[in-house]
């Protein structure tokens, strides 16, 4: 990479780097490509040399996310040491850490996800979901029917696009509870939530519910979720 390429990915990563920021204080809908430029030290002019819109900044943002996810799981999908569900769980446990650490961009994407204004954006985003999901579970899923540690009729491209959704319903259900903005309760809440999604997935796997919740690793998933709404609640306060 020359250093004219060198210059153009570091300013690029400084309008992500501001973008993400503003987008967490501020909140999407209400960040301006204006602010961005002026968070980031750069003319109105620079930002959209480099993305044409807000979305495009939101997409990007996004993609790299999903890279970032992908990388760090491959090796685990290829490791054959392990049995297919044990790798799903593995792969879970994995991108639920990196999305604590993410948890600022974690947070206002499943905002948007479910809120934006757009309908275009909206669906360009749950795309992206789709294509991990497809990547990552499919062949994955495909195998543990082949070795019988499943057994469905679907495909198993339709089964990941299934828990794809699934997961995303978990999250938008979960996310209303934080919109409520009250502690009381919303532990049992989420528990519910999670037991539904718990249910579904086993009656689509033709698997008992306990088998399930290992995979899951439903503690795990309590811990992640009222982080997220810890989040999500901070977020809004610092808003007022």
């Amino acid at each position: 990479m020359n250093r004219r390429d060198l210059q153009k990915a570091e300013t690029c990563r400084d309008i992500l780097t501001a973008a993400e920021l503003l987008f967490y204080q501020q909140g999407y809908e209400q960040t301006s490509i204006q602010q961005i430029a002026e968070q980031a030290g750069l003319t109105k002019g620079a930002v959209y040399h480099h993305f044409d819109s807000k979305e495009a900044l939101l997409q990007r943002m996004a993609d790299d996310h999903y890279n970032t996810l992908l990388e760090a799981v491959l090796p685990i999908m290829a490791d054959k040491t392990k049995s297919c569900f044990s790798r799903i769980a593995a792969i879970i446990q994995t991108t639920r850490n990196i999305g604590l650490r993410k948890s600022s961009f974690v947070s206002e994407y499943f905002q948007v996800r479910q809120n934006s204004n757009s309908g275009t954006l909206k669906e360009r985003l749950r795309d992206s979901d789709k294509k991990f999901y497809r990547a990552v579970l499919a062949p994955l899923l495909a195998e543990a029917r082949g070795t019988g540690e499943c057994d469905f009729s679907a495909s198993p491209e339709i089964i990941a696009l299934f828990i794809c959704e699934l997961d995303r319903c978990t999250a938008e259900e979960i996310s209303g509870i934080a919109l409520k903005n009250k502690t009381a309760g919303a532990e049992r809440e989420i528990q519910t939530v999670l037991g539904t999604f718990i249910y579904a997935l086993s009656k689509m796997l033709n698997l008992d519910t306990s088998t399930v919740e290992r995979i899951i690793g439903t503690r795990e998933s309590m811990r992640f979720y009222k982080k997220t709404l810890s989040e999500e609640r901070k977020r809004r306060h610092g808003r007022q």
